[in-house]
């Protein structure tokens, strides 16, 4: 499955929240496809972020969390308009 360009991290799923789902691709967007959490750009921190990719399994900003789990076990970073 594709969010726009971000393929989802196997594993995980889109967060069922639309709202953040909306602020988080308008964040990407503003940063040009790398996190919005994340103060550097490299191949590490474009979406979908080592982070998200690795042994974590989690994505700091939210737009992606583990298969199965509810968006409310997880903290997400808020994002700023």
């Amino acid at each position: 499955m594709e969010v726009g360009n971000i393929k989802v991290p196997e594993g995980m799923q889109l967060n069922s929240n639309k709202e953040i789902v909306k602020k988080i691709i308008n964040k990407l967007a503003d940063n040009e496809g790398y996190c919005p959490c994340m103060q550097i750009k490299n191949n590490d921190t474009l979406c979908p972020c080592k982070y998200a990719r690795g042994e974590m399994k989690a994505c700091r900003c939210g737009l992606f969390i583990p298969i199965n789990k509810k968006d409310n076990q997880y903290y997400f970073v808020v994002l700023k308009n």
